[in-house]
């Protein structure tokens, strides 16, 4: 009955002389990879329980880490969320020139230390990713990358980096089309010819479905919830960033972002396992936070979904010189400026002591 549907709804895709050829293929290669999914699914997603407890018990008792869960460095990261796991979709979501693109490369940079990692670019060109990669691992200004402006030590010094390459089992995608249909073809190709398990997307609201819809926020959901059965079907981690609405920017306070904010589709909160928000106070001219602390070159991260764990946040340091980010730590500066403020009650005490 199955293979029945499935031939005539070809049947009916390959008669509608409306649509385009390609936009058949991207459909009919969807129900043939529904159609496999389902199968898989009614043939082996039956366990018992101790099959299915089996695993985790042992883990349990050896205090071992899971081999599902991926280092993702940021030890300030690692203390809230623990790391990544396959099987996950997670998305990254922040308003332009919050630094999205700059977190997805160094997550996986240090993530394909120890896992094949795929980076799907739609938004930068392959030698934009690559000057970025050059100014994050030589430390070199990013700009005198760009312009080829180098002195003879720092020749020297990117030259001594192509030893320190193969250490990072990272394949870069400069996609020429936007198309889920294609994007699948990679990653499947990918995953089959080089194990990939973690893949990165810059951006997704850059994607699209190929389908005809009268609503953007339709065909958003469609991809995110293919992402996400994507992750699932191939057991790997696919991580994909995020525009915000300019509801941010419209609202008054600190302007941090919330669940809500993810652009154009309430299916992306609903489909991540992890939602992370980035937020940098210094963009809006906060020069402090609410502790007095220094915002300067701090960007914080703000797990607002974790379906299997905590939420909350964590500050990283920024360089926009060398496109890179590392553990913040409150500095002797930072806790001296803290030590000069004084709380409203403290301030009247003063006042009212008599000198």
């Amino acid at each position: 009955m199955m293979k029945n549907n499935i031939l005539e709804s070809i049947n009916s895709i390959l008669s509608n002389t409306e649509k385009e050829t390609k936009i058949k293929v991207d459909e009919i290669a969807n129900l043939i990879q529904g159609y496999k999914s389902n199968q898989a699914d009614e043939e082996d997603n039956y366990f018992s329980l101790n099959e299915l407890m089996s695993d985790s018990l042992s883990e349990l008792k050896e205090q071992s880490i899971s081999k599902d869960r991926i280092d993702i460095g940021f030890d300030n990261l690692k203390h809230l969320i623990h790391g990544f796991d396959l099987g996950e979709f997670i998305v990254l979501g922040g308003r332009p020139s919050m630094g999205k693109t700059t977190l997805l490369l160094n997550l996986a940079l240090t993530i394909s230390k120890s896992r094949p990692t795929l980076f799907f670019t739609y938004d930068l060109s392959k030698k934009n990713i690559s000057s970025r990669i050059l100014s994050n691992l030589s430390k070199i200004e990013l700009d005198k990358i760009q312009y080829k402006s180098l002195s003879k030590e720092e020749i020297e010094k990117v030259e001594k980096l192509e030893k320190e390459l193969t250490n990072y089992n990272l394949f870069i995608n400069e996609s020429r089309s936007n198309s889920l249909f294609d994007f699948k073809v990679v990653c499947e190709k990918l995953i089959k010819n080089h194990k990939i398990e973690v893949v990165f997307i810059d951006f997704i609201q850059l994607m699209t479905n190929n389908e005809k819809s009268s609503r953007r926020e339709q065909e958003i959901s469609h991809i995110s919830r293919e992402l996400k059965n994507l992750a699932k079907i191939n057991n790997i981690c696919i991580v994909a960033s995020s525009q915000l609405s300019r509801a941010v920017e419209s609202r008054g306070g600190d302007k941090k972002p919330i669940l809500s904010d993810l652009r154009e589709s309430g299916a992306i909160e609903q489909d991540a396992d992890k939602v992370l928000l980035i937020y940098r106070p210094e963009y809006y001219n906060f020069t402090l936070d609410e502790n007095g602390f220094s915002t300067k070159n701090r960007m914080e991260v703000i797990i607002a979904k974790n379906r299997m764990g905590a939420i909350g946040s964590i500050d990283l340091k920024y360089d926009f010189n060398t496109a890179s980010l590392t553990d913040y730590h409150y500095t002797e500066d930072s806790d001296a400026q803290q030590s000069f403020l004084f709380s409203k009650d403290r301030l009247n005490e003063i006042n009212n002591k008599p000198f």
